[in-house]
């Protein structure tokens, strides 16, 4: 039922993190799609359906808060704030721009583990309802048992 797992949006520019991060999302039961850059990143937010974004707020082309920014133009959904750039300013932004967690590098898994289910697990998940292996989604309008 791969295909009804909630989908994550990594927006990172660090090619060894997104590799180790997209591994760690996906051994917790979720799917994820990468973005290097912010551009590609909004453009992915536009075509798809995500329940949540992890975005690294220094990117090569964009400024994090602005992405996040024109993220929430479009979606309502969770969004994960990553940073190495510890900074109180950077702390408050995240809040002032909507964003709903603030997670420093390097990154704590466990923490970040329950941070992700625990986002995606007040929103339900979108439109799907799995319960004793039973699979609905109602945006496709899929039953699998």
């Amino acid at each position: 039922m791969e295909e009804l797992r909630p989908k994550i949006l990594l927006i990172e520019d660090d090619a060894n993190l997104v590799l180790i991060l997209s591994k760690f999302i996906k051994s917790i039961r979720f799917d994820v799609h990468s973005s290097y850059t912010g551009k590609m990143g909004k453009d992915m937010a536009l075509t798809n359906k995500y329940q949540l974004f992890i975005i690294d707020i220094k990117l090569p082309d964009t400024k994090g808060f602005q992405l996040i920014d024109e993220i929430r133009d479009i979606s309502n959904k969770p969004i994960i704030v990553i940073t190495g750039d510890q900074s109180e300013d950077n702390e408050i932004n995240t809040y002032k721009y909507k964003a709903n967690v603030f997670h420093k590098k390097p990154i704590k898994y466990d923490i970040l583990e329950a941070q992700i289910k625990s986002l995606i697990s007040l929103r339900k998940t979108g439109n799907i309802i799995n319960s004793l292996n039973i699979f609905i989604d109602i945006d496709k309008r899929i039953f699998k048992i």
